[in-house]
């Protein structure tokens, strides 16, 4: 709820109340506590505001981006990442990147290394081999070009990975 001081300043305050009985159970009255809550629903704000300015950034990049966290599972995909990948984004988001990132050698088809796995194994940005291709669920094949590189909290430790990959069938 909202209140305005008599000074007119307004403020976000949490309202809690609870009523009190004797032993026969007729009320004998009303106890209530009101907080001021407007330092933490800014802070909130502030929150929300700054996810969703990282959030529309990661969306408008050209190139198909994905987040993992620490174990490889997905945890965000850009829209040209959704298009490149070729599954809706429900099929993406929480699922292991190996199941929905599947990329082979060119001229040999042997499975390629994926970038995720080397970066959690050494903790190192890591670049794709060249003549890599993303196989697509429709079997349709994608030429790519990609780098992963670890996401770290601020402790140093490995929160997940971030990957960037593009289609370079134009540049073939």
């Amino acid at each position: 709820l909202t209140a305005r001081s008599s000074n007119g300043k307004e403020t976000v305050v949490s309202y809690n109340a609870a009523t009190f009985n004797d032993a026969s159970g007729t009320l004998q009255g009303v106890f209530a506590a009101a907080r001021d809550i407007t330092e933490q629903k800014q802070a909130q704000r502030s929150l929300h505001e700054s996810e969703e300015r990282w959030r529309v950034t990661l969306e408008s990049i050209g190139d198909a981006v994905v987040a993992t966290d620490a174990a490889a599972v997905v945890t965000f995909a850009n829209a040209v990442a959704v298009e490149l990948l070729g599954r809706p984004k429900r099929e993406i988001i929480g699922r292991p990147l190996a199941e929905v990132f599947k990329i082979v050698n060119e001229q040999t088809r042997q499975v390629v290394d994926n970038p995720v796995d080397r970066v959690i194994r050494e903790g190192l940005v890591v670049g794709l081999a060249n003549h890599t291709i993303l196989l697509r669920p429709d079997e349709t094949e994608v030429p790519i070009d990609d780098s992963a590189a670890p996401i770290r909290d601020r402790d140093d430790r490995l929160a997940g990975v971030v990957l960037v990959f593009r289609d370079i069938s134009e540049k073939k």
